[in-house]
């Protein structure tokens, strides 16, 4: 059985604009004219990929065509790659087209199962656009994004996509470790060994905090005033508004994920002083000076 890869890596390897993208009317699958690429699951690396792939497009060659917001299809033509170029993939034909399909339905768990199953998805249909373009992408739905460097700029078309195509994924993108979706899916963890998995642009998502720290936060960054601070006596209604919800600096977060901060005595306000903190003697917060 052939089992498809899993990860972004793969993307490169297979696979913007001013005016003249291609037409749907090239969208030409058969004899090899267009190659299909399929791609299924979590949705937090989607920008990113859609990055990778206009980088490798000819200029004025690229089309995105969305669905939803969890279907997508990448169209252009592909660059070979030059001596000397960052762009392009290497030893692929020069002006290939591919049409890059993601769908993002189902996440993490959809860039697994099925890829290891084949099992069919549902994707874009590219035909059918191209038989009912007027219709399932009309011009009042058409964008065009200019560019921004080091990207050219594209043509995105909004559209429906009443009759989806099914098809097996080429490779799954999963944002947890594939394993854990074994027992979902009803097969045995050791079938995750035959996929090639890839560790590609890893996403730091949002860290859950404790009560005490976000407490100690809100002291350090909202006066004694503020319905903000845990000391005031309005606290308790506003303590779990978005306007109390404290934060961290960039170069604070920086440091705590590169592991130069390692310690919340090292986190302090403007004025120089440590965070907020529980006095180890009668358990009450005090608030730095300034």
């Amino acid at each position: 059985m052939h089992i498809r890869p899993l990860v972004t890596t793969l993307f490169a390897c297979l696979m913007t604009p001013a005016t003249h993208a291609l037409p749907l009317a090239d969208y030409q699958p058969g004899s090899g004219d267009t190659l299909n690429v399929f791609v299924s699951g979590a949705s937090a690396q989607d920008n990113a990929l859609e990055r990778l792939f206009r980088l490798q497009c000819e200029e004025n060659t690229l089309d995105i065509y969305r669905a939803g917001g969890n279907q997508r299809v990448l169209f252009c033509l592909i660059r070979s790659k030059l001596p000397g170029s960052p762009r392009g993939v290497p030893g692929f034909p020069a002006g290939k087209k591919v049409a890059f399909h993601k769908s993002s339905v189902g996440g993490s768990g959809y860039g697994v199962g099925p890829v290891i199953q084949e099992t069919k998805l549902q994707f874009i249909n590219m035909g059918d656009l191209r038989s009912n373009a007027d219709r399932r992408c009309p011009a009042s739905e058409r964008n065009r994004i200019p560019a921004s460097a080091p990207f050219d700029g594209y043509t995105e078309h909004n559209c429906s996509n009443p009759n989806p195509l099914s098809a097996i994924p080429d490779a799954g993108v999963s944002d947890v470790e594939p394993r854990i979706f074994a027992e979902n899916f009803g097969f045995p963890a050791r079938q995750i060994k035959k996929l090639n998995v890839r560790s590609a642009y890893a996403v730091i998502f949002g860290i859950p905090v404790s009560v005490n720290l976000r407490d100690a936060l809100q002291a350090a960054q909202f006066g004694a005033n503020s319905p903000c601070n845990p000391g005031n006596k309005g606290y308790g209604d506003m303590a779990e508004s978005a306007e109390c919800m404290p934060g961290l600096t960039r170069a604070q977060l920086a440091g705590i994920f590169a592991g130069t901060l390692s310690d919340w005595s090292q986190v302090v306000n403007a004025d120089g002083y440590p965070m907020a903190a529980l006095d180890p003697d009668d358990g009450a917060l005090r608030v730095p000076p300034g």
